[in-house]
């Protein structure tokens, strides 16, 4: 069985936040509870840069360095856009997206 869905990369830094909260913590419970897409994951870089083009890496004498992340999530288009609509509202945030095949065996 297979399923067309829209694949999701929302690129943002340990240093993002909002309201106090870091800001990758809020969007994986938004969209796990209200946003209710099928699953995602955040993985954590060891090393980045953006934007800015300022290199973005943990060492012992930089130890609190905003490193990369990336939230990672796909679901039905219009799920995608509905969790894309709350996204867009932070600034800050790199989003790539495309359309994938879904097989389960």
């Amino acid at each position: 069985m297979t399923n067309e869905v829209v694949m999701v990369r929302v690129y943002l830094t340990e240093g993002d936040h909002t309201s106090k909260v870091q800001l990758a913590k809020k969007l994986l419970e938004d969209l796990h509870h209200s946003k209710k897409v099928s699953g995602a994951t955040m993985f954590r870089g060891i090393a980045g840069f953006g934007s800015h083009y300022a290199i973005h890496e943990a060492s012992i004498l930089h130890p609190e360095a905003a490193l990369p992340l990336v939230i990672e999530f796909f679901d039905t288009e219009s799920k995608v856009q509905t969790a894309l609509e709350y996204i867009r509202a932070f600034e800050g945030i790199r989003i790539v997206t495309w359309p994938v095949t879904v097989s389960e065996t």
